[in-house]
């Protein structure tokens, strides 16, 4: 009986204190069943291994938010190069100059906002990810426009394969990995902040 006792009071969960103190003088009797100190023993694991899978989801959420924002921001300063890179002048005639400038400050514009907005997400991640508000909606526009970003090459209008099919799939594939990943980081964020307790 007293070795029973021990292993119940030894047992890792913090609501022990009242079943023993209300079922001490019939465990002394007698009456006390082991099998209770084992359904509490399997409680106590049920939510040791949830406060487990918790935490492992809240490192892969830390981990995705920021390589998620650190593709954005790669591809925000390689896009800054993209038009020399592939040579896009080439398929202008010179004398379009106007079309040619345009083209630039567009190109120049969205490099700058989709750097710029990753970086700033990055300084914002502590705030983020302690789920304040403000960060999650920031970083939840910038998803928007990945998602969009996929839809325009899956769906609205696809990149021709012609002249470079490589460059016309490897965009396909690396706007849809990214958005995913994304969109994952998003509900989760969403999720959590719900779900917070107002005392957290």
């Amino acid at each position: 009986m007293d070795t029973a006792l021990i292993e119940i009071q030894s047992l890792p969960c913090c609501d022990l204190k009242k079943p023993l103190l209300s079922d001490r003088a019939a465990f002394l009797k007698g009456i006390y069943a082991i099998p209770h100190a084992e359904g509490v023993k399997n409680k106590c694991l049920t939510e040791g291994n949830f406060i487990e899978v918790k935490v492992i989801m809240k490192r892969l959420r830390k981990v995705l938010y920021y390589v998620s924002l650190s593709i954005s921001l790669l591809v925000g300063l390689w896009h800054f190069f993209v038009p020399h890179l592939f040579r896009w002048y080439d398929y202008i005639p010179m004398q379009f100059e106007s079309l040619i400038v345009g083209i630039d400050y567009t190109n120049y514009c969205f490099s700058a906002l989709l750097f710029g907005s990753s970086f700033v997400l990055i300084l914002l991640g502590k705030s983020a990810l302690s789920l304040n508000r403000e960060s999650i909606i920031f970083y939840t526009f910038l998803t928007v426009v990945w998602v969009f970003r996929a839809c325009l090459a899956a769906f609205i209008e696809p990149w021709p394969l012609e002249p470079i099919p490589a460059a016309a799939i490897g965009q396909l594939i690396g706007s849809i990995f990214l958005a995913s990943i994304m969109v994952y980081v998003s509900v989760s964020l969403w999720r959590a902040s719900c779900n917070r307790k107002p005392s957290d």
